[in-house]
């Protein structure tokens, strides 16, 4: 599931915008080996979120059945965001060589999208109060490490 952070994407694009030697370039910027969607999902429910696992297409029709239910702030983000089927995979690869070659040296590099990233974001809907905290979280934090998210001190 591509979910590039946009604080790298927008510094990359600062940094790769002065540098004289990349005019003229292609520079991706997202993952070329994101990470599966099973393993978001995972780590979604290791978080106590109790997922009902559909296939795409039966996903994408619950969802844009929810758009007539009410004002749903993050549906309405998912529902804009949402390829169609048809759109999910279109044949292209992006290679991140001149990207990843460009950034050496700048202190610039994409975060690798973990369970303590996922947690990162999660935090912060439920501070914002879109989502609700799962059981796993008291006050937005969690009380138990997720399992593969690297161990603080």
């Amino acid at each position: 599931m591509e979910m590039t952070p946009v604080d790298f994407v927008s510094h990359a694009i600062c940094h790769l915008a002065g540098e004289p030697d990349a005019l003229g370039q292609v520079f991706h910027l997202a993952d070329p080996n994101p990470t599966p969607a099973q393993r978001i999902f995972d780590w979604l429910e290791e978080m106590g979120y109790p997922l009902e696992r559909l296939p795409y297409p039966d996903w994408l029709e619950a969802l844009h059945a929810s758009s007539r239910q009410g004002n749903d702030a993050i549906g309405g983000v998912a529902r804009g965001a949402a390829p169609e089927t048809h759109e999910l995979w279109d044949g292209n690869t992006y290679d991140d060589s001149n990207t990843r070659r460009t950034l050496r040296g700048s202190g610039l590099r994409r975060p690798q999208i973990d369970a303590s990233l996922l947690g990162n974001y999660v935090n912060y809907f439920v501070e914002q109060g879109w989502i609700e905290a799962p059981p796993g979280l008291s006050n937005g934090r969690r009380t138990a490490p997720l399992e593969g998210a690297p161990h603080r001190t």
